[in-house]
């Protein structure tokens, strides 16, 4: 009879370890937020802007909504084209150039040091909560001083931009450019602006993924849908070139069944 009751009890076992590890081959991989700083806004004494870098695993994940505790409201804004969507095995990031969370009716004076608790919700995820450390508010001056410095055009002649984007074996895509009056420079610590020299930002559907120092990138696995691809050409000092239409960008859309 024990002999009995002994193989139950280790058939159970088995079957609950079989579970578990279903359960855990079936789980998601965490999304691990990192260098989240919150920029105050000026003229707006209760809002920050923040910014954060979002390391993605192996599965595609979706940015669904935001919140903090100490804030009356929390919202992704930016150029948000369709979906905010994490590739497979990527790391991009919240920007002031692409899409960012802002929070308003924040409790309590906005001082530099103070950190500002945030949390982000992914699909399939989920809840990701990090701090947010509050730094110098925003130079309203600095984009216009060096999207033109010294009051020189950026670039004669302008550069110009085409892209490939094509399937890869790894079920992901490849991100080709072609240039012209355009040369990709290395990243520095100290850059400085030499007209045509430069490099890419990456975004897709508005969330900046990556910036560009070649004229090749990848973007990993992605979900079901339409997604939109775009590259700037930027500025060593990481402004965007422009022309007399506006941005100098490449645009292509990836529909995943």
């Amino acid at each position: 009879m024990r002999r009995y009751v002994l193989i139950i009890f280790v058939l159970l076992g088995a079957g609950f370890l079989t579970f578990f590890a279903r359960s855990a081959l079936n789980q998601p991989d965490p999304i691990l937020l990192s260098a989240a700083k919150a920029v105050p806004v000026p003229g707006q004494p209760d809002v920050l802007h923040i910014y954060l870098t979002m390391e993605n695993g192996a599965s595609p994940n979706r940015l669904l909504t935001a919140a903090s505790v100490e804030a009356a409201q929390a919202r992704l804004v930016g150029a948000v084209q369709g979906d905010i969507v994490l590739p497979a095995h990527s790391s991009p990031s919240l920007s002031s150039d692409g899409v960012y969370l802002e929070v308003s009716g924040v409790e309590g004076p906005l001082e530099e040091g103070r950190l500002v608790p945030i949390s982000l919700e992914f699909a399939p995820s989920g809840r990701v909560a990090t701090r947010a450390l509050i730094g110098a508010p925003a130079d309203p001056h600095a984009m216009h001083v060096m999207q033109n410095p010294d009051g020189h055009p950026q670039s004669d002649p302008v550069p110009e931009i085409s892209m490939v984007v094509s399937p890869n074996a790894d079920d992901g895509w490849d991100v080709t450019l072609q240039t012209a009056h355009f040369t990709f420079a290395p990243e520095v610590p100290d850059p400085i602006h030499v007209p045509g020299e430069g490099h890419g930002h990456l975004y897709l559907n508005g969330l900046k993924l990556q910036r560009m120092y070649s004229d090749t990138a990848s973007i990993g696995a992605l979900p079901p849908g339409r997604h939109h691809v775009e590259v700037t050409l930027n500025t060593n000092t990481h402004q965007e070139y422009r022309s007399e239409t506006g941005p100098v960008v490449a645009r292509a859309i990836i529909e995943v069944e």
